[in-house]
């Protein structure tokens, strides 16, 4: 008899743990619109980094295409066409708290990476492209009438407001940003590639 409880323990234990370790979905997001793909090479629209805050907040920043009436879980962002970055933040429950975005009718707009500190800044780094036909780039809020091919840097509070943005040179062409690694000693090292 003892056998036959061991035995039914074991196999208790070989059908029921797997199980009860699976992932599950916790929530899920969606970006885009109904737009046409501008290049068949080239995600449309696309997550290029994120990160968490002690509170289970996650901050995403990307591109999207700015055609079709694009969303975020359904939500209406504003879009200036061509691709478009964001910057958005999420409860830990997946609600949508805010979103910004970037850009212009031009198609060289993209947000690469973001880091938080620990004093509840977001710095962000990407590339915005805005050719002389376009004649401004729109910064989440803020105009930039000069033509911008440039690579930036800007420093957000979790609210998602703007607090500065810099400029690495004026026109200095085709770039990738790097990734944005944040030290305690609160260093923050942008790179930058140039071809």
């Amino acid at each position: 008899m003892k056998k036959f409880f061991v035995l039914i323990f074991f196999q208790y234990l070989i059908f029921n743990i797997p199980f009860s370790y699976a992932q599950s979905w916790q929530w899920f997001s969606t970006i885009g619109g109904g737009g046409q793909a501008i290049n068949p090479d080239i995600p449309d629209e696309q997550v290029a980094d994120m990160v968490t805050d002690s509170a289970g907040n996650v901050y995403v920043c990307g591109r999207f295409i700015g055609q079709g009436s694009p969303t975020i879980n359904g939500t209406p962002i504003t879009s200036f066409g061509g691709y478009d970055i964001f910057v958005a933040k999420f409860n830990c429950l997946g609600n949508l708290l805010w979103v910004k975005t970037a850009g212009n009718f031009d198609y060289g707009d993209d947000a690469m990476s973001l880091v938080l500190d620990n004093f509840g800044h977001l710095y962000v780094t990407g590339e915005v492209y805005s050719s002389p036909f376009s004649s401004y780039c729109n910064f989440m809020g803020d105009t930039i009438i000069d033509d911008v091919n440039d690579m930036f840097l800007c420093k957000m509070d979790t609210s998602g407001n703007l607090l500065w943005v810099k400029w690495a040179a004026p026109n200095t062409g085709s770039f990738n940003t790097g990734s944005l690694p944040y030290k305690l000693n609160l260093t923050l090292t942008v790179t930058q590639l140039y071809f």
